[in-house]
């Protein structure tokens, strides 16, 4: 947003993509993980495998885990080289408001430290999900009705807080379809490698599987 600095997150993709190094070697909390940057793949495993290091560190310790793994990719990242880069540059505060007011996009909370909200106690757990919505609500001019579950991690009871504490869908990273009555949105990914049978299946249902079963109907008539 306006004249703010680059997120964590925005800074591990980039830096793994742009390291010019071929092999790297990192301490990750109580491992050691090593990666060979020729082969195909390594460089979305690598920034993969940080994400979900950076997810599990402690807030108050991850700025120092995202420079310790910029470091070791011998990278640069700061806002004004990362900020040219259309995918990674932010909306500005007008922006924001007028997709908001547009009806067509809704803006939702994902919390505030972007940590793993099942490891949380009560009072942080209401802390990250109070504020992350009223920031959200102030700058988008409208209701923030979903949360957004950090890293995919949550349980029962973290779906009832925000439930009570005034939103109306908790979204997961969970496989599947919406349940309304667990009150959690689940995904429902479509991946370059869907054939059309596959993506019809997964917005209107099992279509293929329907046909099949009516096919054995009608020849067992």
């Amino acid at each position: 947003l306006d004249d703010r600095g680059s997120l964590w997150n925005d800074r591990l993709e980039p830096a793994s993509e742009w390291t010019e190094r071929d092999r790297v070697e990192l301490e990750l909390g109580a491992e050691r993980a090593a990666f060979d940057l020729r082969r195909p793949g390594a460089r979305a495993a690598l920034f993969e495998r940080l994400m979900r290091h950076a997810v599990e560190v402690p807030p108050h310790r991850r700025d120092d885990a995202v420079a310790a793994a910029t470091r070791a990719l011998e990278v640069e990242v700061d806002a004004e080289r990362l900020f040219r880069e259309p995918d990674y540059r932010p909306l500005s505060t007008d922006q924001v408001r007028s997709m908001a007011a547009s009806g067509l996009t809704e803006f939702a909370s994902h919390s505030v430290s972007h940590f793993l909200m099942a490891r949380l106690d009560g009072p942080e757990r209401v802390r990250e999900l109070e504020a992350s919505k009223s920031a959200v609500e102030e700058l988008a001019g409208a209701p923030c009705r979903a949360f957004c579950v950090p890293g995919g991690s949550y349980d029962r009871a973290l779906v009832e807080l925000a439930h009570s504490l005034g939103y109306e869908a908790v979204l997961t990273s969970d496989d599947g379809w919406a349940d309304p009555a667990a009150g959690t949105w689940n995904r429902c990914g479509v991946f370059a490698d869907f054939d059309a049978y596959r993506f019809a299946d997964l917005v209107h249902g099992p279509v293929v599987d329907s046909l099949t079963r009516l096919r054995r109907a009608v020849r067992g008539a």
